[in-house]
This record gives structure tokens, sequence and C-alpha cells, in this order.
């Protein structure tokens, strides 16, 4: 029987999870009468300055000639330090008053959680404006359109007299 821990990220965010791998070799393959009769209670434990932090208990089932497993949870804090995981792993008997009562333990791994940091904020601007327009152009606009105007209403004038 063993137990070890590995996690997808040594280092996260507040809140943010970290997939923690927990794999387990239960010592046997187990029977039917194992699958009907037995389960597996995994345990993670968190420690943060050398205390127990947090403990979370999970039970999972027995799987027929499966000796190997390996289950996923999502671990965080809300809290930014440097914490300590391991997990732990026993067998329970459903029938029997015994199993094994003692958690076989991993290895801790060490998890750093940092604050989040605000994304930089760039300084308000202005909406952008249209580039100024020379005097010169204006007036030559204007006179453009003066021009066309005077064209237009000659143009209309003629086609009355014919």
């Amino acid at each position: 029987m063993s137990v070890s821990l590995r996690a997808s990220s040594n280092v996260t965010y507040v809140n943010v999870p970290v997939k923690l791998y927990v794999d387990v070799d239960v010592g046997f393959e187990p029977t039917r009468w194992d699958v009907y009769y037995t389960y597996n209670v995994v345990a993670i434990e968190t420690y943060k300055g050398g205390s127990l932090y947090r403990r979370s208990e999970y039970t999972l089932p027995m799987e027929l000639g499966k000796r190997y497993y390996t289950w996923v949870f999502d671990w965080s804090v809300p809290d930014p330090d440097t914490y300590s995981v391991r997990a732990g792993w026993r067998l329970v008997y459903v029938v029997l008053p015994y199993g094994y009562p003692e958690y076989v333990w991993s290895k801790p791994i060490t998890v750093s959680v940092q604050s989040p940091t605000a994304p930089p904020t760039a300084p308000p601007t202005a909406p952008p404006t249209a580039p100024a327009v020379p005097e010169w152009v204006k007036y030559l606009a204007l006179g453009v359109a003066g021009a066309l105007g005077v064209a237009v209403v000659a143009s209309a004038v003629r086609k009355r007299r014919r």
C-alpha cells in the first residue's frame, strides 16, 4: 500500500484551484466481495505554519480488479501564504468493525498561494478627435460647393429655356 501526491502547479493565487492528483496502490486486486463491502477514504490535509489549517475527506468506491487508483481534487485557499499539503488513504470494511483504521500518508508537498495583483490600469484618455483642418481648405471646399451649386442652377435654367 502506498500513497503519493502531486499538484498541477506549486504556485497559485488566492481562490484559484490547483489540481491535486492522489495516486494510491491499495495492495491487492479487489474481488466482488471487496467491491461490495469495502470503500476507499481519501483525506487531504492542509497545514499552514505547521498547524492543521483544513482537512477534507472523500469516500470513493472500490473497482473490481483495480489495484492502482488516481483521483483528482481541486484545492484552493482564501489566504495568501505557503501551505504544506498531504494526502492520506485508508480502506474501510462496511460489514466488519475493522479495516485499515490508520491512514497511509503521502509525503507532503508545498504550495505557495499569492495575492491576486490588480491588472495595471491605463490612464484615462479622451476620445479621439479629428485633426484640425486648415482655414484655406475650408474656403476651398466652400468655393467648390458654391461653384457646383451655380453649375446645377445654370444647367436647370438652360434645360427650361429649350
